[in-house]
């Protein structure tokens, strides 16, 4: 990353007490609760943001949760999706997280919204549009949540 300062570095704190360097243009910011929330953070609306969502999910769930590498593809399929296809794209925001129920993960993936309601895609044999059919097949539930702020798409996965 070249010389850093402290103005160019956002810190990312899990309940293990890493902590992961991400540069502060791909988080806007983070917020950890001793509730069932895990984690939230709120990331530029940029493809360079899908790996620190990645990131974001490994250090919140650690590298032992049974589910971790289910809700890693999760959040980097619904994360692309919202910096693609959304209102978001570009400069927007992006806002991701992750709560804990019991044996439930429940991810969530909060962008600007679009004109367009996110659907699954029928031909699985196409160049791209694979992701909402693996939120599909790999989540007990999962669904879209509008209002006037934006659109929030969540999954459910249980182990």
């Amino acid at each position: 990353m070249g010389e850093e300062s402290a103005d160019d570095i956002g810190v990312l704190q899990s309940s293990q007490d890493s902590v992961c360097h991400l540069e502060r243009s791909e988080v806007r910011m983070v917020v950890k609760s001793s509730s069932d929330l895990l984690g939230a953070l709120d990331l530029v609306g940029r493809e360079a943001s899908v790996p620190v969502a990645r990131a974001f999910v490994r250090t919140m769930l650690g590298a032992e949760h049974p589910i971790l590498d289910e809700v890693t593809l999760l959040a980097s399929e619904l994360t692309t999706n919202a910096v693609v296809h959304s209102r978001s794209r570009g400069s927007g925001d992006v806002t991701i997280s992750l709560a804990q129920c019991g044996h439930i993960v429940r991810l969530t993936v909060r962008d600007a919204g679009a004109d367009t309601r996110p659907q699954v895609c029928d031909d699985l044999d196409g160049e791209g549009g694979r992701g909402l059919f693996l939120v599909e097949q790999i989540s007990r539930r999962w669904g879209v949540d509008e209002d006037g702020d934006g659109r929030a798409v969540w999954c459910e996965v249980e182990f």
